[in-house]
């Protein structure tokens, strides 16, 4: 059983635990765009190489996410509801899409990050902000990287349940089935905010704690 990382390692230092926030919603809005890619490549029925070329010359993840959608809609053989959940979870990391902006782009105050603060720039006038900023970011991120945190986690699920589908034995399906998926999603970062302000910081999710992965047994594979 993998130990939980609590994030900072120093709990003191305010500057760290705010870089490590913002930080962790980047690692986890990648992954979780990954998993994209992959439901691309999948979907498309290209190989691996010619996915790559297609879908990273895609400047805009945003274009990345809506031709992966429009592929998985016109794929004739794949069941109706697992189109549906993959969809789902593309949307719906869209939809965080102007709050992930918000952390990654924002021009932060830097005396503010030494108090361990999350505020913009003096310097930029408030019309620039990004209209995702709030009065307590630190706690709006929190949230963020939580629910990027399940959006992953759906993702990768939507990924492996293509991956099993098309899987052409019991021993491949062993060998890319839920062990491995949880082993592999166990380590993405999430916020945990306590009663005392100072113990709230970044963990990785223990695995007993990441929800079971339904998908099909080895036996529906025979």
């Amino acid at each position: 059983m993998k130990k939980a990382i609590i994030f900072p390692l120093d709990g003191e230092n305010s500057y760290i635990n705010a870089c490590q926030l913002i930080g962790a919603i980047t690692i986890v809005w990648n992954d979780a765009h990954e998993q994209v890619f992959k439901l691309f490549w999948y979907f498309s029925g290209m190989s691996k190489d010619q996915a790559e070329a297609v879908f990273f010359s895609l400047r805009a993840d945003s274009s990345q996410r809506d031709i992966t959608k429009s592929i998985i809609r016109k794929h004739p053989n794949h069941p109706e509801e697992h189109k549906a959940h993959a969809i789902k979870w593309i949307t719906t990391l869209d939809k965080k899409s102007g709050e992930r902006n918000a952390a990654t782009h924002t021009m932060w105050d830097s005396k503010g990050f030494m108090e361990g603060k999350i505020i913009p720039s003096k310097e930029v006038s408030a019309e620039y902000l990004n209209r995702n900023l709030s009065d307590d970011n630190s706690s709006k991120f929190g949230k963020l990287l939580n629910s990027l945190h399940e959006v992953a986690l759906e993702l990768h699920k939507a990924a492996a349940i293509f991956e099993i589908l098309k899987a052409e034995s019991v021993e491949e399906v062993q060998r890319i089935g839920p062990e491995k998926f949880i082993e592999r999603f166990g380590a993405l970062p999430r916020y945990v905010e306590l009663l005392d302000s100072h113990d709230s910081g970044i963990v990785s999710a223990p695995l007993k704690e990441t929800p079971p992965l339904q998908l099909l047994s080895p036996e529906a594979k025979k």
